[in-house]
């Protein structure tokens, strides 16, 4: 068939829709979000919501960018927004861009199940990451699972105390170490690895339903409350990153990020969300 005859075709099956009455479907707006893998839990859950009451809207959250992957595809107009565990870099805002914390998570310390052990101190955790303790009571070898050293979750164990610090320069110059390449990577080794043990965002773990043991610290529970003191350098802020030009179909998903049924999805999945 001709092209020219294939376009009187497609003209005429559209005429026979609109007159036999049958609703024509218009193609949904798509929302394009990415960033630091550890927000990304919890965004999927907030898509599903705002789909359901937005069918007009599709909001697409891509697999981990990273906090500077989401921020640079957002610059460059491939992202509607991006999601980040860090404060925007100079160089960053002077591109129009401006980023606004959203929720906080407590890092907690995460094990393989078979793990036996429930409590961890922080003498103990310094002892496996500088190797003094390799096997735990049972007699399974440790395995560390860690993220790249200039990932937020390791800067932020550094900031949890001088002989954290330490211990983490140590534990990064061991042979053999696992490192993730996301932090869903990081939660997948730590799921699949016996005797393994590592540190992750809760609101992660919750949001994504991961399979593995959240360990007491020094007895204290892992829950979002402990995001609440901002001073508390064992947290980390999600921020939402924006340009000037941000889309209408954008701007009404955000505007359900904070309203009442999104913020109840968010504390639901152990992020902390008052942040005033």
């Amino acid at each position: 068939m001709k092209l020219s005859n294939l376009g009187i075709l497609a003209r005429s099956l559209a005429c026979s829709i609109l007159l036999s009455g049958l609703p024509v479907v218009a193609a949904a707006d798509t929302v394009r979000v990415g960033g630091t893998g550890a927000a990304l839990g919890g965004m999927k859950l907030l898509a599903e919501a705002f789909e359901e009451q937005h069918p007009e809207i599709r909001v697409e959250v891509l697999p981990s960018l990273g906090s500077g992957g989401g921020i640079r595809a957002l610059s460059e107009g491939d992202l509607d927004f991006s999601l980040s565990a860090r404060a925007l870099k100079e160089e960053e805002a002077s591109k129009g861009l401006t980023a606004t914390p959203y929720a906080r998570s407590p890092l907690v310390i995460i094990a393989n199940e078979t793990v036996p052990q429930d409590d961890i101190s922080l003498d103990q955790l310094v002892a496996i990451y500088t190797g003094r303790t390799t096997q735990w009571d049972d007699g399974t070898h440790v395995r560390v699972v860690t993220r790249q050293p200039s990932e937020t979750d390791v800067k932020v164990q550094r900031d949890f105390s001088p002989e954290m610090a330490s211990a983490v320069d140590t534990l990064m110059q061991r042979e053999g170490l696992i490192v993730a390449r996301s932090d869903q990577k990081n939660a997948d080794l730590i799921e699949t690895t016996p005797g393994s043990i590592g540190v992750a965002s809760l609101a992660q773990i919750v949001s994504e339903n991961r399979r593995v043991k959240l360990l007491t610290f020094e007895g204290v529970e892992p829950t979002a409350g402990l995001a609440a003191d901002l001073n508390n350098t064992f947290a980390k802020t999600f921020s939402i990153v924006v340009r000037d030009d941000i889309s209408n179909p954008a701007q009404r998903f955000l505007d359900f990020v904070y309203s009442p049924d999104g913020q109840e999805i968010l504390r639901a999945s152990s992020h902390y969300v008052e942040l005033d």
